[in-house]
């Protein structure tokens, strides 16, 4: 599954390049060291960094939900850093910075500094830990990658509930996943149904198996839905039981990823035999 595809499925969670702050943190030093006696030319190098640096966070989108009031005094501290920089590098760069450069640099900074601090202090900052031997950020924004790719050609209408489940299996809402990954399941089989050319009147996974039975669907995949069914989905569908643990929750997953890739096995051997026939 492409990276593009799942972008247009809006995920709902952004990755953040957390280097961007550390990048910031680093730049600011050397201008809390500049005072009123170093020459425009002397903090021309050290403005241009944190100025650069400065412009680079304001332009990250992925910040915005948690950092808004200070983004206008950045802006501000951009403005009197650039005119700094442009008396650095013109006919006045021996000038000292004096006192009314000195001090609008420090009250534009101290402005930023006071409102970054709280913002990031009480921000939606949130770390998930790994899970397993998943790769977290493939959970929550690539989810689909935990299936063979050819399924999105197969049975599209599954992908969504995958990457739900991937997300919540990510963020530790065990019962949620499993709840996604059954209804991923469902979705493959009743396009395997389609496949057999299995019919069924009740919506019912077990009455689904019976069909499939009928239509002569292989054992190992009857077999295979019907342990996934009494050990995983029937269980489930009762309030008072859970999913209590990443393990747990990871077993299910390896259930219904048997069940589907069988299914999906099937029918992509069938379309390779009619076209090559």
């Amino acid at each position: 599954m492409s990276a593009s595809l799942s972008n247009r499925r809006n995920v709902p969670v952004i990755h953040v390049d957390g280097t961007v702050l550390y990048n910031l943190g680093q730049a600011v030093q050397p201008i809390l060291r500049i005072h009123e006696n170093n020459t425009f030319k002397q903090v021309y190098v050290n403005c241009l960094v944190f100025k650069n640096e400065l412009e680079q966070f304001v332009s990250r989108s992925e910040y915005e939900s948690i950092l808004q009031l200070c983004l206008p005094p950045a802006k501000e501290l951009i403005e009197v850093l650039d005119s700094i920089q442009k008396k650095g590098r013109g006919e006045g760069s021996d000038e000292k910075l004096g006192f009314f450069h000195h001090y609008q640099l420090e009250q534009k900074l101290q402005e930023f500094e006071h409102l970054f601090r709280a913002e990031l202090r009480n921000g939606n900052l949130f770390l998930t830990t790994p899970k397993a031997g998943y790769d977290i950020k493939t959970l929550i924004l690539d989810g689909g990658k935990l299936f063979p790719s050819k399924l999105d050609k197969i049975c599209s209408v599954a992908i969504p509930d995958i990457e739900a489940g991937a997300r919540c299996l990510a963020f530790e809402l065990y019962t949620a996943s499993g709840f996604h990954f059954h209804r991923a399941n469902e979705s493959v089989v009743l396009r395997y149904m389609k496949f057999k050319k299995a019919t069924s009147e009740v919506r019912n996974l077990g009455e689904y198996i019976k069909a499939l039975r009928k239509a002569g669907a292989p054992e190992k995949i009857t077999s295979c839905l019907a342990n996934l069914a009494k050990l995983h989905r029937n269980p489930l569908m009762h309030p008072e039981d859970s999913i209590n643990n990443l393990h747990e929750a990871i077993a299910l997953l390896n259930s219904v990823h048997t069940a589907i890739t069988e299914m999906m096995k099937e029918i992509n051997k069938k379309s390779l035999e009619d076209s090559s026939s």
